[in-house]
């Protein structure tokens, strides 16, 4: 019974009373806070997700829209509104949007890089062989600089998606050592 309790106040909150101890207050806030951040990041995550995989999109366009789904950067009072964990996201879907447009890039350099070469098989001309043999030099510059750039975007994503979900497992460890902590102090 006990843990079906922790987990219905895990699921539902709990309600910080006018009669509750300083500790208490702050614990319970505290809480309902990161429970709710927690809750917020795993009902908008999707929507962030689809913001930036919007093709035709410019910068100051996607940043209303992502301020339309995680709401202003600052309140009246400087300090920061947003959700830590989705605006921690951001820059998840952020490279995910960098690595995509790498990936197309590379398909469209390789299928110039095959277009040149076979051109140059059938130029008699230095000066064209030449100015050929340039160009695919460039282009295979360009996709070498793009897969590397490519390994370490997939890294820094999934190194960036499980710190993410590492500080919401903390985060959800902590809540439910308040839980236990405001079980303890009722009684």
């Amino acid at each position: 019974m006990k843990w079906l309790k922790n987990y219905l106040l895990f699921k539902e909150g709990v309600d910080v009373n006018d009669t509750d101890n300083i500790d208490v207050k702050a614990a319970k806030t505290s809480f309902n806070d990161m429970k709710q951040h927690i809750d917020e990041f795993k009902e908008k995550k999707s929507k962030v997700d689809n913001i930036f995989q919007k093709k035709d999109i410019d910068k100051t366009h996607l940043d209303k829209e992502i301020e339309s789904v995680l709401g202003s950067s600052y309140s009246e009072d400087g300090s920061s509104e947003r959700n830590p964990f989705l605006s921690n996201y951001i820059r998840v879907a952020s490279d995910q949007r960098r690595l995509d447009n790498l990936l197309n890039d590379v398909v469209t350099d390789r299928e110039s890089l095959e277009s040149n070469r076979s051109l140059l098989a059938n130029v008699s001309e230095e000066e064209q062989k030449s100015s050929l043999e340039n160009t695919i030099g460039t282009i295979s510059k360009r996709i070498q600089d793009s897969e590397t750039s490519i390994g370490i975007l997939k890294k820094d994503i999934n190194d960036n998606k499980q710190k993410i979900e590492d500080n919401m497992k903390e985060a959800e460890s902590e809540i439910l050592g308040s839980i236990t902590d405001m079980e303890n102090t009722r009684k």
